[in-house]
């Protein structure tokens, strides 16, 4: 198992980190997707350009591989590179969430740790701490991994979220599986209350509010939760990978940063030197700034790049709208919205919407649900599950904006 320790290193390394690169132990549910080659011309970059490697966690699905010697002969070339660039600069490799007990990574000779602080201002770990539903150590949370595992391996398909990114059949019908559960529990919910029960009620939308948190731009809730990590720590960067979203954020008390992952088609990566840090998909030369996370434009575009030092972190967090709770505008999610949210979602997409990449991010002010009855809702979901003209119609109107004609486009 992975020790409960902290690596320290000094500020002014140079510094590359990665993240959920989930090398599997291949077949149709290894979400690395065979991208051996090009991490192995990215780690040969790394030898000339980094003093440090952080792998940030799920750099080893063992939960769709079942053992490290399964990832370890699906992926022989990438494993041996990595153990070789061991001996020319120091390689880490982080505690995640997908490695279970952790017990045979030690055949990966790598140095092994659950977070580590650069200089004293800021901190790297996994993120999965801030996840309520992935918490370090909870067996639940590493079975249903597997289990998910198994499911895309039998179906030879993945099933993700965002409905955005990873658009195709297997995820509009998990979107749609979701949306019918989320009609059921906010009914239930809405009994539970009735009955005086509002404890119940609020746990049962819970799941529901970071479900819809994923698909407006923070999955995980790792965003959200990123200025009481940053004020708990006293520092002044958090820096995680987890999500599978890359960013420099601007949030209360200082940064937040996401290394991404190396799943299906991304390959990103954060680099650290002289104090600042960037995000760029390998091999593109353009950062990645706030952009994944701006929701329905609730935040302004901060720098893409972002420095170690409190007081040019302070002067970033001025220029951004974020909200003190760290996530964008208009996030959350009431009883009365959660209908209206799956059926924007997964209604649209499922019945084959306008552009089969539209990223529909809706704030919760403009969520019929808070201002409509149920009979305008259901109309509108009505027509968001018609194939053809009418979509852009529908989604027009659950923004709150006039429809400027009925034909859906391409």
């Amino acid at each position: 198992m992975i020790v409960d320790t902290t690596i320290r290193i000094p500020a002014d390394r140079r510094v590359c980190l990665i993240s959920d690169l989930h090398l599997g132990g291949g077949g149709p549910s290894d979400a690395f997707a065979g991208k051996d080659g090009r991490l192995r011309d990215f780690l040969d970059r790394v030898a000339s350009r980094a003093d440090v490697l952080v792998i940030v966690g799920d750099g080893f699905d063992v939960a769709q591989a079942w053992s490290i010697e399964r990832i370890i002969d699906a992926h022989r070339a990438v494993i041996e590179d990595l153990v070789a660039l061991s001996r020319v600069i120091d390689v880490y490799y982080l505690a995640g969430n997908h490695e279970g007990s952790a017990a045979g990574l030690h055949a990966v000779p790598l140095r092994y740790a659950h977070r580590m602080m650069i200089g004293d201002r800021i901190r790297v770990e996994h993120g999965n701490a801030y996840d309520v539903h992935n918490l370090p150590g909870d067996r639940g949370a590493f079975l249903a991994a597997r289990a998910h595992a198994m499911i895309e391996a039998v179906i030879r398909a993945p099933i993700r979220i965002p409905m955005s990114k990873h658009y195709r059949w297997s995820t509009r019908l998990g979107h749609w599986v979701f949306y019918r559960y989320g009609q059921w529990q906010a009914m239930l919910g809405r009994i539970d209350r009735a009955l005086g029960r509002g404890d119940r009620a609020a746990a049962r939308l819970e799941f529901l509010d970071y479900w819809g948190r994923g698909e407006w731009g923070d999955p995980h809730g790792l965003l959200r939760a990123a200025p009481a990590a940053l004020a708990a720590a006293d520092v002044d960067v958090l820096v995680c990978g987890h999500s599978h979203q890359p960013g420099v954020v601007a949030v209360p008390g200082g940064t937040y940063v996401n290394t991404g992952s190396w799943t299906f088609e991304d390959s990103t990566y954060a680099s650290y030197e002289d104090g600042r840090f960037e995000v760029r998909q390998w091999p593109e030369p353009r950062p990645i700034g706030d952009e994944h996370y701006r929701g329905s434009s609730a935040t302004t575009p901060t720098s893409r790049s972002s420095t170690g030092g409190p007081r040019t972190i302070a002067a970033t967090c001025a220029t951004t709208s974020t909200p003190p709770d760290g996530v964008p505008q208009s996030s959350s999610i009431n009883d009365r919205g959660v209908g209206a949210l799956f059926a924007a979602i997964t209604g649209y997409l499922v019945g084959g919407g306008s552009h089969p990449r539209a990223n529909i991010q809706l704030r919760a002010s403009t969520i019929p649900g808070a201002r409509a009855g149920a009979g305008a809702r259901e109309g509108v979901r009505r027509r968001l599950v018609r194939r053809g003209v009418h979509d852009r119609r529908a989604v027009q109107e659950l923004r709150g904006a006039p429809a400027r004609g009925a034909h859906g486009g391409g």
